[in-house]
């Protein structure tokens, strides 16, 4: 009866059986991290080439010949907003994967909006002369983003 009770203790081949295991186990998890990063980096690439697209396409929906950027607070007040809904409303709301929600997030909103665009604008605005009107876009740009922020976030609450 002792003998029934004893802990089996492993010889030499179970040694190596559970240590071929753990090798198989540990490539496995490689294998799904480099799945998940070459996955990632797709999503987001495909997503940013789509918000980069769209970008272009308001672009020329609303050019104007003005000295004022409308293009891009429009595409900028709509990323703000569509920014703060996906993260807080529609993402959770969907039980959205972390791989889309990043995609959508930094690949698609990403390339849509654009800080860079701004600030050459604003930059172009001082050097022309239009100082007043570069101040302007300063001001509307980042209360009016931040009003879009507050009002995607208010709307996903509701």
């Amino acid at each position: 009866i002792t003998k029934v009770l004893e802990p089996r203790r492993p010889n030499g081949l179970h040694r190596k059986f559970c240590h071929a295991q753990l090798i198989v186990m540990n490539q496995k998890i490689i294998h799904r991290r480099r799945f998940y990063l070459h996955m990632i980096y797709f999503l987001v690439g495909t997503a940013g080439a789509i918000g980069a697209i769209l970008r272009y396409v308001v672009g020329i929906l609303f050019f104007t010949n003005s000295s004022f950027p409308i293009t891009t607070l429009i595409v900028n007040l709509i990323g703000c907003f569509l920014l703060a809904w996906f993260t807080t409303s529609l993402f959770k709301r969907l039980s959205v994967s972390p791989m889309i929600s990043t995609a959508v997030s930094t690949g698609f909103i990403g390339s849509f909006t654009t800080f860079s665009a701004v600030s050459v604008e604003t930059v172009n605005m001082f050097q022309s002369g239009n100082v007043l009107l570069a101040a302007f876009y300063v001001f509307i740009s980042i209360s009016g983003g931040l009003l879009m922020s507050s009002l995607g976030f208010h709307w996903s609450r509701e």
